[in-house]
C-alpha cells in the first residue's frame, strides 16, 4: 500500500494507472457487449456514421429554423414516399426542369430489405450528380431511397396522413397497373390475395411498419423497426437535410413553400391548384373495420409522431413565406 501511495502521488503513475484502469473496463463491457449480442463492432461503428460532424455547404439548407430563405444549391434530391403524392410532385419536379434548364433524373426502388450503405439506385445517382458538375449545371434527382448522410444534394420530401398512406400501398401493390413481374412475385409468394389485417400482421409487400419513418432514417437495420431511436435519427435527419418537407393533405401550400424556398428547381404552383395523379386503379377497395384501423395506428407510432414532427415544422416554414393555410 505504500509503494502504491508514493506512486499515486505522482502525476505520471496516477495517469498511468487512470488509463490502464480505463482501457481495462473498456476491454471487459466490450466483450460483455459482445457476448451477449447487444452490440458489436459494426453496430458501434453504425452510430458513429449517424452521429459523426460532417460539414456541410450553408447552401444546402436546413429545417432547424423553419426558414424560408432562398437556397441555390446545384441538386436537389426528392426521396419520395410511396403512396404520399409522389407520382404528382413528380411530374411537377420533372416539368420544372425541362422549363428552368435543369437535368433530371427519375430512378427506381430501395427494397424494404437492403440493409446496405451501398445500393445501385444511389450509384447511380451519384454518377448523375458528378456529370452535372462537369457540365456545370442543375439537377433534380428523384428516387425510392432511404436517406443518406453522404448524398450531396439538398432533400425535400413529401408525408402523408400515416393510416390513409398505409391502406393506400396495401391497394396499390394488388393494383393491376403495377409492373407485371412485380405482380408475379407477389403471387408467387402467395401474398397477393391476402386480406388488409393479414398482410399488417405479417409487414408483407405494401404493409411495412413505420414506412415514412424509414425513408428519413436510412438503410440500417435499426432504421426498420421503428423504435424511439430510429425516431430520433429520422427527425434529425429531417432537421439538417432538408430545405422543405410538406405534407399531401397541403400540397399546394407545399409547392407554395418550395418555388420559394427553390426558386431555380421549382415552378409557382398552378393557379387552379394540383392536380394529383391517381395510380391506384383496378382494385375494389372494401370498408376498413375500427379494430384494424387502431391496429395500423398502434404499429405505425413513430410514422404518426414523425408526420406531426414535420407538420408542424411545415406549418411554421409557411407562415416564414407568407403561405396562409387554412385548416
Amino acid at each position: 500500500y505504500g509503494s502504491f501511495g508514493r506512486c499515486f502521488q505522482s502525476k505520471r503513475c496516477c495517469f498511468l494507472y487512470l488509463t490502464g484502469f480505463a482501457l481495462v473496463m473498456f476491454i471487459l463491457v466490450s466483450a460483455q457487449c459482445f457476448y451477449i449480442n447487444q452490440c458489436s463492432w459494426s453496430k458501434l461503428q453504425e452510430l458513429h456514421q449517424v452521429y459523426r460532424s460532417s460539414p456541410r455547404s450553408s447552401e444546402l439548407g436546413d429545417l432547424t429554423t423553419q426558414s424560408c430563405e432562398p437556397l441555390y444549391p446545384r441538386v436537389v434530391f426528392y426521396n419520395r414516399i410511396f403512396k404520399a403524392a409522389s407520382s404528382t410532385m413528380s411530374e411537377l419536379l420533372k416539368t420544372s426542369s425541362s422549363r428552368l434548364g435543369n437535368l433530371y433524373t427519375r430512378d427506381f426502388t430501395e427494397e424494404w430489405e437492403n440493409e446496405n450503405l451501398s445500393h445501385p439506385v444511389l450509384t447511380r445517382i451519384q454518377s448523375k450528380i458528378a456529370k452535372c458538375k462537369t457540365k456545370n449545371k442543375k439537377l433534380m434527382a428523384i428516387a425510392h431511397l432511404y436517406f443518406r448522410e453522404d448524398i450531396e444534394s439538398t432533400y425535400i420530401n413529401l408525408l402523408r396522413e400515416p393510416v390513409a398512406r398505409f391502406i393506400s400501398h396495401y391497394y396499390y401493390c394488388r393494383s393491376p397497373i403495377r409492373w407485371p413481374i412485380k405482380l408475379k412475385k407477389l403471387k408467387e409468394l402467395g401474398h397477393f390475395n391476402v386480406t388488409i389485417e393479414e398482410c399488417l400482421e405479417n409487414q408483407y409487400e405494401g404493409c411495412a411498419w413505420n414506412h415514412m419513418t424509414r425513408f428519413f432514417c436510412g438503410p440500417r437495420a435499426l432504421c426498420k423497426t421503428g423504435n424511439d431511436e430510429a425516431l430520433a435519427h429520422a427527425k434529425y435527419h429531417m432537421l439538417h437535410y432538408y430545405a422543405s418537407v410538406g405534407v399531401m393533405e397541403y400540397l399546394n401550400e407545399f409547392v407554395k413553400v418550395l418555388h420559394k424556398r427553390l426558386p431555380e428547381f421549382v415552378l409557382p404552383a398552378p393557379e387552379a391548384g394540383m392536380r394529383k395523379r391517381f395510380v391506384t386503379t383496378g382494385v375494389k377497395k372494401k370498408p376498413i373495420n375500427e379494430s384494424t384501423l387502431q391496429r395500423i395506428k398502434q404499429v405505425n407510432q413513430a410514422d404518426i409522431e414523425l408526420y406531426e414532427f414535420a407538420k408542424d415544422l411545415f406549418f411554421k416554414q409557411a407562415a416564414s413565406c407568407g403561405i396562409e393555410i387554412k385548416i
